[in-house]
């Protein structure tokens, strides 16, 4: 009988030791979707829709020309039928694939204005990376189109951080234009 006990407290040391290294395996994030896709295109798209009583739908054709200052970026100005088009870019910088390497490059995209009396709306979409390095393409993929050895994964997600802030504050400048008398 002493034999057993004595085995057993020999072997329950162990056993609590085995179970105490035991590594805790936890499930990965899944990638957080940074920018908003639309449901229907399944491109990156930011849009407002805005009521503006009292406003003449010339009135508001003016505002939108004079937030658009170069003429160059106009893609469309349909001032009959209430739309107006612009072509916009955005630099971004982010981390190549060797260390304390910076690359930089451009987010262009197109802003989209709809307007009649009392009311306007934007969308900001067909957002597409291109740089000196690599091109990214677009910003709806998980992947840049370039090799991730050229684009790394840290990189690409550094350009649509940089893109999500400056269209925040893009989204934000347009209705704090457009609200102005």
């Amino acid at each position: 009988m002493r034999k057993i006990i004595f085995i057993l407290l020999a072997i329950l040391p162990l056993t609590l030791m085995a179970q105490s290294k035991k590594k805790t395996v936890t499930a990965k994030p899944k990638p957080v979707n940074l920018l908003p896709l639309d449901s229907i295109t399944q491109k990156v798209t930011y849009s407002g829709v805005f009521d503006m009583e009292g406003r003449t739908k010339e009135q508001l054709y003016r505002r939108i020309q004079s937030f658009v200052a170069d003429p160059a970026k106009i893609k469309k100005d349909d001032k009959d039928n209430g739309i107006y088009a612009y072509k916009g870019t955005i630099s971004v910088s982010y981390p190549g694939p060797m260390t304390g390497i910076i690359h930089k490059g451009n987010v262009d995209y197109v802003v989209t204005f709809n307007y009649e009396a009392g009311k306007y709306s934007y969308v900001i979409t067909d957002f597409m990376h291109s740089g000196v390095n690599a091109n990214g393409g677009h910003l709806e993929s998980k992947f840049p189109e370039c090799d991730r050895y050229i684009l790394t994964p840290q990189g690409w997600r550094a350009i649509k951080e940089q893109t999500k802030t400056d269209m925040e504050s893009l989204a934000e400048a347009i209705h704090t234009s457009m609200k102005m008398p």
